[in-house]
Protein backbone atom coordinates (compact mmCIF):
# COMPACT_ATOMS: atom_id res chain seq x y z
CA UNK A 1 0.00 0.00 0.00
CA UNK A 2 3.16 2.30 0.33
CA UNK A 3 4.37 2.09 -2.90
CA UNK A 4 0.02 3.14 -4.29
CA UNK A 5 0.56 5.97 -1.51
CA UNK A 6 3.85 7.58 -2.96
CA UNK A 7 2.80 6.53 -6.87
CA UNK A 8 -0.36 8.38 -6.20
CA UNK A 9 1.62 11.61 -4.57
CA UNK A 10 4.25 11.72 -7.23
CA UNK A 11 1.68 11.51 -9.97
CA UNK A 12 -0.30 14.42 -7.76
CA UNK A 13 2.45 16.40 -7.83
CA UNK A 14 3.26 16.05 -11.06
CA UNK A 15 -0.29 16.93 -12.14
CA UNK A 16 -0.20 20.33 -10.02
CA UNK A 17 2.77 21.39 -11.32
CA UNK A 18 1.51 21.21 -14.96
CA UNK A 19 -0.51 24.16 -15.20
CA UNK A 20 2.50 26.52 -13.08
CA UNK A 21 4.67 24.95 -16.57
CA UNK A 22 1.99 26.24 -18.91
CA UNK A 23 1.41 29.61 -17.61
CA UNK A 24 4.64 30.26 -17.77
CA UNK A 25 5.41 29.10 -21.39
CA UNK A 26 2.17 31.17 -22.42
CA UNK A 27 3.86 34.54 -20.50
CA UNK A 28 6.96 33.49 -22.62
CA UNK A 29 5.40 33.01 -25.54
CA UNK A 30 3.32 36.42 -25.59
CA UNK A 31 6.85 38.52 -24.50
CA UNK A 32 7.77 36.73 -27.42
CA UNK A 33 4.90 38.01 -29.83
CA UNK A 34 5.47 41.48 -28.43
CA UNK A 35 9.04 41.21 -29.11
CA UNK A 36 8.39 40.21 -32.94
CA UNK A 37 5.96 42.80 -33.45
CA UNK A 38 8.27 45.30 -32.54
CA UNK A 39 10.73 43.70 -34.64
CA UNK A 40 8.42 43.75 -37.77
CA UNK A 41 7.72 46.98 -37.52
CA UNK A 42 10.82 48.55 -37.49
CA UNK A 43 11.71 46.56 -40.29
CA UNK A 44 8.57 48.45 -41.71
CA UNK A 45 10.25 51.34 -41.56
CA UNK A 46 13.97 50.63 -42.41
CA UNK A 47 12.20 48.68 -46.15
CA UNK A 48 10.33 51.65 -46.44
CA UNK A 49 13.74 54.38 -45.98
CA UNK A 50 15.93 51.28 -48.04
CA UNK A 51 13.43 51.47 -50.75
CA UNK A 52 13.79 54.94 -50.73
CA UNK A 53 17.29 55.17 -50.83
CA UNK A 54 18.06 56.87 -47.54
CA UNK A 55 19.30 53.52 -45.64
CA UNK A 56 21.91 50.74 -46.85
CA UNK A 57 21.86 48.47 -43.71
CA UNK A 58 20.28 45.24 -43.13
CA UNK A 59 16.50 45.39 -42.10
CA UNK A 60 17.04 43.75 -39.07
CA UNK A 61 14.64 44.97 -37.07
CA UNK A 62 17.11 47.01 -34.56
CA UNK A 63 16.66 51.00 -34.60
CA UNK A 64 20.30 52.12 -34.42
CA UNK A 65 22.64 54.71 -35.34
CA UNK A 66 22.17 53.70 -39.45
CA UNK A 67 18.88 54.07 -38.87
CA UNK A 68 18.39 57.03 -37.66
CA UNK A 69 21.00 58.70 -39.86
CA UNK A 70 18.86 57.17 -42.71
CA UNK A 71 15.44 58.83 -41.67
CA UNK A 72 17.23 61.94 -40.84
CA UNK A 73 18.61 61.90 -44.81
CA UNK A 74 15.04 60.96 -45.46
CA UNK A 75 13.43 63.66 -43.65
CA UNK A 76 15.84 66.21 -44.93
CA UNK A 77 15.22 65.13 -48.66
CA UNK A 78 11.49 65.71 -48.20
CA UNK A 79 11.83 69.32 -46.56
CA UNK A 80 11.17 68.04 -43.06
CA UNK A 81 12.72 68.80 -40.03
CA UNK A 82 15.72 66.03 -39.91
CA UNK A 83 15.27 65.54 -36.16
CA UNK A 84 15.78 61.58 -36.67
CA UNK A 85 13.00 61.06 -34.56
CA UNK A 86 9.47 59.50 -36.32
CA UNK A 87 6.77 62.06 -36.01
CA UNK A 88 3.29 62.28 -37.72
CA UNK A 89 4.69 64.35 -40.55
CA UNK A 90 7.61 61.97 -41.56
CA UNK A 91 5.45 59.02 -41.05
CA UNK A 92 2.58 60.54 -43.55
CA UNK A 93 5.52 61.26 -45.96
CA UNK A 94 6.84 57.44 -45.90
CA UNK A 95 3.10 56.09 -46.27
CA UNK A 96 3.22 54.74 -43.22
CA UNK A 97 -0.15 53.40 -41.80
CA UNK A 98 -1.58 54.41 -38.42
CA UNK A 99 -1.45 51.29 -37.20
CA UNK A 100 2.35 51.07 -38.82
CA UNK A 101 2.92 54.37 -37.19
CA UNK A 102 1.58 53.26 -33.80
CA UNK A 103 3.73 49.94 -33.45
CA UNK A 104 6.88 51.62 -34.60
CA UNK A 105 6.37 54.69 -31.61
CA UNK A 106 5.48 51.31 -29.29
CA UNK A 107 8.50 48.92 -30.66
CA UNK A 108 11.15 52.22 -29.36
CA UNK A 109 8.91 53.17 -25.98
CA UNK A 110 8.68 49.26 -25.06
CA UNK A 111 12.53 49.16 -25.68
CA UNK A 112 12.20 45.82 -27.26
CA UNK A 113 13.77 46.88 -30.91
CA UNK A 114 17.15 48.95 -29.72
CA UNK A 115 17.39 52.68 -30.04
CA UNK A 116 19.72 55.73 -29.72
CA UNK A 117 19.15 58.41 -27.43
CA UNK A 118 17.69 61.73 -28.33
CA UNK A 119 18.32 63.33 -31.11
CA UNK A 120 20.88 65.93 -29.22
CA UNK A 121 22.20 63.39 -27.57
CA UNK A 122 22.91 62.06 -31.45
CA UNK A 123 24.83 65.03 -32.56
CA UNK A 124 27.39 64.68 -29.70
CA UNK A 125 28.33 61.35 -30.09
CA UNK A 126 26.80 59.94 -26.93
CA UNK A 127 24.06 57.70 -28.43
CA UNK A 128 23.86 53.93 -28.56
CA UNK A 129 25.95 52.54 -31.48
CA UNK A 130 24.16 50.00 -33.98
CA UNK A 131 22.58 50.12 -37.22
Amino acid sequence: MKFGQVATGGLLSVLLAVPIYVQAANQSNQSQVSSDQDQAAVMTVQKKLKDDGDYNGKIDGMWGRQSVDALKKYQKDKDLQASGTMDQKTADKLDLSKPEFSAFEEALEQGHAQHTASPSSNQSGSGKSGQ
